[in-house]
C-alpha cells in the first residue's frame, strides 16, 4: 500500500475525513528500503504507519499503509511511535475515466500533541517500537531535558525538539518579565537556540538571554536584562544606556561568539549617534589600508577631556621633516664653516659669517611664521 496504491477517488477533491496513524518509520532519503516504492523524492517526509484503530500488529514482512508529507513549507518531522492525523487530499494526477477528476491519496497533516512537549510526544505500542528500532527510530537521540515554553496569552510559538524556539508575544502575564502595563500589546519577538538547564524536562520555562546558548531579541518598547561581556565606555563623554536600563526598539544578539562575514561586498555599520566597541583588545587588519576620519580624533581619554587650550595635537610628519631638514642644512653649513682648519682673512670671514647668520635668521623667521601649520587640526593625544 504505497504511492499509487494508496490513492483513492474523491469527487472534486473533497476531503474524506480525518483518521489517525501511529508512525512506524519515516522516509528521510534514499537509504529507506522502500524509498523507490513511494515515488522517490515525492515520498520524502512521508510515513509508514499503523492505523491506531486497526487492532493489528505489524512486522517486517507486512506491508504498512503510507502517507505523504502534507505541508510543503513548514514541516515538523514525526518520530516512530508518534501519532499523526491523516487526511485524503488531491494527488498530482487526475483520472481521465472520471472526466479528469482529482485522484486522492493519503497525507499526514500534523503530529498529535500527546504529551504537550516539543521533544517527546510518542505513544508507541511494543510492536511499533520494536519495528521502528530496526529502521530509523534510532537516528533521533532524545535528551529528556528539553522543556516546553511557558506560553503567554495570544502567543505564537515555534518549538524545536532540541531546545530551539521562536516566540511572537506582547501580552502581559505573571511570567512575562518583558511586558507590563506600560507596553502591553507592543510586539516582541524572541529567537532562541539552546535552553538553560533545568532539573526536569516537564517544567515550563521562559527564555533567558544570558543562559540560552544563542539568542536574538527584537523589541519595540521593552527592556532586556542582558549582562554585558565588557561594559567599558570611557571613550564616551555621555555614556549610552545599558541594556538593563534602555527601553525602546532595539535588536540584541547574544552568544559566545558572533561572526559577521560579507562574502562578496561590504560590511557596513551605521548609527545616528555612535558605534561603541569594547573588548580586551581591538584588532584592525587591513590588507591594503586603514582609513579613519572625523572632525576630531582623540587618542586617549585625557585627549578629549582636557580643555581646548591644553589639548595636544599631533604634528604633521612630512611637513615637520621637510622644514627641519632645510633648517638643519643651513646650520650644518655654518658649522662646517666654523670648524674649518684654515683661519680666514677677517675681510673674508666677516661677510661669510653675516651671510650664514642671515640665512639662519631667515629660516627661523620662516619657521616661526608657519609653526602652527605643523599641528594637526583633527588628531589629539594625551
Amino acid at each position: 500500500m504505497f504511492g499509487g496504491s494508496n490513492n483513492s477517488r474523491g469527487g472534486g477533491g473533497r476531503s474524506t475525513g480525518v483518521n489517525y496513524g501511529r508512525v512506524v518509520s519515516v522516509v528521510m532519503d534514499d537509504t529507506h528500503p522502500k524509498y523507490y516504492d513511494v515515488l522517490e523524492g515525492l515520498g520524502v517526509g512521508g510515513v509508514f504507519y499503523k492505523p491506531v484503530d486497526s487492532g493489528t500488529s505489524e512486522d517486517e514482512d507486512r506491508d504498512l499503509p503510507f502517507a505523504f508529507q502534507g505541508n510543503a513549507s513548514i514541516r515538523r518531522m514525526p518520530l516512530p511511535g508518534e501519532i499523526v492525523a491523516l487526511e485524503k487530499r488531491p494527488s498530482p494526477a487526475t483520472d481521465p475515466s472520471l472526466k479528469n477528476e482529482l485522484v486522492m491519496r493519503q497525507y499526514w497533516t500534523e503530529v498529535i500533541n500527546t504529551w504537550n512537549n516539543p521533544e517527546h510526544n510518542a505513544n508507541p505500542d511494543i510492536t511499533v517500537k520494536s519495528y521502528a528500532s530496526k529502521l530509523f527510530g534510532g537516528d533521533f537521540k532524545e535528551d529528556g531535558k528539553i522543556n516546553p515554553l511557558q506560553l503567554f496569552p495570544g502567543d505564537i510559538t515555534v518549538e524545536g525538539r532540541q531546545g530551539q524556539s521562536i516566540r511572537m508575544t506582547g501580552t502581559k502575564h505573571k511570567d512575562n518579565e518583558f511586558t507590563d502595563g506600560s507596553n502591553e500589546s507592543k510586539p516582541l519577538t524572541i529567537i532562541s537556540n539552546g535552553q538553560k538547564e533545568t532539573d526536569s524536562g516537564i517544567d515550563r520555562i521562559t527564555e533567558d538571554i544570558n543562559e540560552d546558548a544563542s539568542s536574538i531579541y527584537l523589541t519595540s518598547d521593552h527592556t532586556v536584562k542582558l549582562e554585558e561581556a565588557n561594559d567599558k565606555r570611557k571613550s564616551y563623554k555621555t555614556k549610552p544606556d545599558k541594556p538593563k536600563k534602555y527601553k525602546g526598539p532595539q535588536v540584541l544578539i547574544n552568544s559566545d561568539r558572533l561572526y559577521f562575514n560579507a562574502r562578496e561586498e561590504n560590511l557596513l555599520l551605521t548609527a545616528k549617534k555612535s558605534v561603541g566597541i569594547s573588548a580586551d583588545t581591538l584588532n584592525f587588519d587591513g590588507n591594503k589600508e586603514i582609513s579613519v576620519d572625523a572632525d576630531q580624533i582623540f587618542l586617549g581619554v585625557k585627549a578629549y577631556k582636557d580643555p581646548q587650550s591644553s589639548k595636544e595635537p599631533l604634528l604633521k610628519g612630512k611637513t615637520s621633516v621637510e622644514w627641519l631638514d632645510e633648517f638643519a642644512g643651513v646650520v650644518e653649513a655654518w658649522g662646517k664653516f666654523l670648524s674649518s682648519t684654515m683661519i680666514p682673512v677677517p675681510s673674508v670671514a666677516i661677510p661669510q659669517q653675516k651671510a650664514y647668520g642671515g640665512k639662519i635668521v631667515g629660516q627661523m623667521k620662516k619657521l616661526r611664521s608657519k609653526i602652527h601649520r605643523l599641528k594637526s587640526k583633527k588628531v589629539y593625544t594625551e
